[in-house]
């Protein structure tokens, strides 16, 4: 599945996924992206196994840890240490909803007026999925070989 830029319309239901850029460390926006249901789903579960190889290799002994290859930890850790999901172990782990088109500007709107000391974006998140999609798959097709 190829993750593309996306048009709403107004007779379907979407994701909104609330996000978190981190820079040094330090929450400074909040992301407010929208991906059809089927690229999401498609996401998730290619998050899931990136959540799975992150937990095996942090339940990993010293030894064990310093045997596996590089390149595997360096993938298992990819979602983790991205500027979206710093911290968190994966894509399931973000605030999403189904919504329909009003809902989600709705919900823009409440965010920008509960949140006037934080910057605010539009699918930034959405963006580095797409600029990133490659190595995305690549580091997957690299664990489902781990």
């Amino acid at each position: 599945m190829k993750i593309k830029h996306l048009d709403l319309t107004n007779d379907k239901n979407y994701i909104y996924v609330l996000s978190m850029e981190y820079l040094d460390n330090y929450k400074n926006t909040i992301d407010l992206s929208i991906f059809n249901i089927e690229e999401w789903e498609h996401l998730i579960t290619l998050s899931k196994y990136f959540e799975r190889a992150f937990s095996k290799l942090k339940a990993s002994s010293d030894y064990e840890l310093k045997n596996t290859d590089a390149k595997i930890i360096k993938a298992s850790n990819y979602f983790y240490y991205s500027p979206y999901t710093y911290m968190y172990s994966g894509l399931s782990k973000l605030e999403y909803k189904i919504a329909t088109n009003i809902e989600i500007y709705e919900k823009s709107y409440n965010i920008i007026k509960t949140e006037e000391y934080r910057k605010i974006t539009l699918n930034n998140f959405r963006e580095w999925i797409i600029e990133n999609y490659k190595d995305i798959i690549s580091n997957y097709e690299l664990l489902q070989k781990y």
